[in-house]
């Protein structure tokens, strides 16, 4: 990367291999959802609320009538973003560039904190770890609103139930989110009483490849343990604009002879079909 006199800035159409797509690949909240690009402040998506119906009928005859009942849902990006200063001689000696190595650890700083709103609450003001920016995520939902299965998450029996609800919404999840812990009890379950051969499979198929029900497996710190998330794609979005940003600059921190790096992200979430969105949890 050559630096300039100037602020150095490379956008989203330069910045691909470097940092959209680590973000995509590293991101739980993006791997789980359907993500949108957009170049708009807010984006909105229609919400509906009651479905159509129809009916057979004669030749000749009247169509049955129904009436559509939606709203939208709306999210307006919020900017998430992270700055680190390197010493200019690190900068001018390092191979492969120190600037480039600074950015990408910076989007996995963006990956923690994207994934963390995504599976929390919005935060209130009472809480010490208060962000006005932050997005909303999955816990902001009431239980209402939600699919739940109160039952035991280490229990198999709560996958048939979770995934018999989804199929009763018009939908399949793509993906069972949990936290590590939740995942190590369920990989531990044994094919019988006295057996020793795990009911999940062995090696990979009950590790990095494990699924349930046919259903992948993704693991994530930053969900609450003993919750689990059945999303299907379509009804889960992660709302990216398209002005994803790393700058460098050498002026910043002149004084220190030091090169400032920026990474800026704008990003929101949308479920626009929260019954569609499978929670178990014991005692919900």
């Amino acid at each position: 990367m050559a630096f300039s006199e100037t602020l150095n800035i490379l956008r989203a159409e330069e910045t691909g291999s470097l940092l959209i797509e680590p973000l995509s690949e590293g991101s739980v909240a993006m791997r789980v959802s359907n993500v949108i690009a957009t170049n708009e402040e807010r984006y909105r998506v229609p919400k509906i609320v009651t479905d159509p119906t129809a009916g057979w009928v004669d030749e000749n005859e009247d169509i049955p009538e129904s009436e559509v009942a939606g709203d939208n849902v709306t999210t307006r990006p919020a900017k998430v973003a992270g700055l680190v200063f390197l010493p200019n001689e690190l900068v001018e000696d390092s191979d492969p560039n120190a600037a480039a190595l600074a950015g990408r650890r910076l989007v996995q700083g963006i990956i923690s904190k994207v994934d963390e709103a995504f599976f929390a609450q919005a935060p209130g003001e009472e809480d010490p770890d208060y962000e006005d920016e932050r997005p909303g995520g999955l816990e902001s939902i009431d239980d209402a609103d939600l699919s739940v299965i109160d039952a035991d998450p280490t229990n198999l029996d709560s996958y048939i139930d979770a995934l018999a609800e989804a199929e009763s919404q018009g939908t399949t999840p793509d993906s069972w989110a949990m936290h590590p812990t939740t995942a190590r009890a369920l990989a531990k379950i044994k094919a019988g009483t006295g057996s020793n051969a795990l009911l999940l499979g062995q090696g990979a198929e009950n590790g990095v490849g494990r699924r349930v029900l046919g259903v992948p497996v993704i693991t994530s710190p930053h969900i609450v343990p003993g919750h689990v998330w059945g999303l299907p794609k379509e009804r889960s979005l992660v709302v990216v604009r398209k002005d994803f940003e790393l700058a460098t600059s050498q002026h910043y921190a002149f004084r220190k002879d030091q090169t400032a790096v920026r990474v800026i992200a704008r990003i929101g979430f949308l479920f626009p079909s929260t019954r569609s969105l499978v929670k178990i949890a014991q005692g919900a």
